[in-house]
Formats: C-alpha cells, structure tokens, sequence
C-alpha cells in the first residue's frame, strides 16, 4: 500500500492541471539561428548582368528584341555618311545581311537616309550584289526600292541606282494583313513627300 500511495503521490506532482495549462503561455519554435539559413542563388542578378552584355554587342534587347548595332548599320544611319566607309564593308556579307526589329537591311536603312546620295549607292554595290539583298522585303513588303521612294530627299539619279540593283522589284507590291498593296510607283504617288523627280524616275 504504502508503495502504491507513494507512486500516485509522485505521478500527481509531476501532471500540471488543465487549470495550469491553460495559464501558461504556449511555447513557440525557436527561430532557425543566422547560420543555418542558406544563402539564396544570385540567378536573376546574373541573367540581368548576360542581358546588359548582350544588349551592349548588338544582341538581345531586355524586351527580347533584336537590336541590329554592327558596324554596316551604324555607318548608314549617319547623318554625313562616310563613302570610304561603306566601300571597305564590301566584304563584310554577314553584317549586310542582319536586320533590324522591322526586318530591314542596311540597304533599307542607307536609302532611306536623307543623306543618302548615287555616290553611297555605288560604294556598296559589291556588297549589295553578293548578298541580293536588294530583293529583300521588310515586315511590311517593302524592298529597298519602295524605301528609296519614300524618302523625300532621294533624287532621279538615287532612285535609278537603286532600281539598277534589282529592276524586278518595280513590279513587287507590299501589302501586310489589310494593309494596301502597294508597288513603288504606288508608294511614290501616295506619299505627298516624296519628290517629283522620283515619281518620274520610277514611272519610266
């Protein structure tokens, strides 16, 4: 008896009541300490850093875009373009044939320069004819003849040295989607910029 009473007794002392549980506070998980945290993996710091890189060769924009930089684009996006420049490009075929967002090659961009001359046209002739891009149309159909056209300073003489490099484009129309079909003549008449001149030029 007495070892019974005795272990009831201890039992007793050792259990907390419902009264005492209830009025002490609930212990909560202790936080993990600062030295078993794992550092987090720098990806996204290191695909920004490839995204600035590329975008500063001329490769990829943030918005997933091309953007055409090479040496070709950048001599015919001038203001005073450099003929001794585009003449030592005559060999650079891989940089002609790039094109821009809009699908335009650097012929595209050289014709439709304002301070695009006959002179310009020349110097990159060689080129123009080992890579045929004067038969390449853009996103909207156009081919370099149509971009000649279009540009309001372009003279009779710039217009038949373009036309010289692929005169089947003549009869080439544009047109994307619901958008006009257009041949050059078509293009040169529609737009009041473009110079009389050009308009003649084309219609012979």
């Amino acid at each position: 008896r007495r070892a019974r009473s005795h272990q009831k007794s201890k039992t007793m002392s050792g259990a907390a009541s419902p009264e005492a549980e209830a009025a002490s506070p609930a212990k909560r998980p202790e936080a993990p300490s600062s030295s078993s945290k794992k550092p987090k993996p720098r990806l996204f710091g290191v695909a920004k850093k490839l995204v600035a890189a590329s975008t500063a060769q001329g490769g990829l924009t943030a918005s997933g875009k091309r953007k055409s930089l090479n040496p070709v684009f950048k001599c015919v996006s001038q203001k005073r373009i450099d003929v001794e420049a585009l003449r030592s490009f005559h060999d650079a075929e891989f940089y002609w044939r790039e094109r821009d967002e809009g699908g335009a090659t650097p012929l595209h961009r050289l014709v439709a320069n304002k301070a695009c001359g006959e002179e310009h046209v020349e110097a990159c002739r060689v080129a123009v004819k080992a890579t045929g891009i004067a038969e390449v149309r853009d996103n909207e159909g156009r081919t370099p003849l149509h971009q000649v056209v279009l540009n309001p300073d372009a003279t009779a003489g710039l217009v038949e040295a373009v036309f010289a490099l692929c005169p089947r484009a003549a009869a080439w129309t544009t047109g994307v989607g619901k958008r006009p079909k257009d041949a050059p003549l078509h293009a040169a008449c529609r737009i009041a910029a473009t110079s009389a001149a050009a308009v003649t030029s084309v219609a012979r």
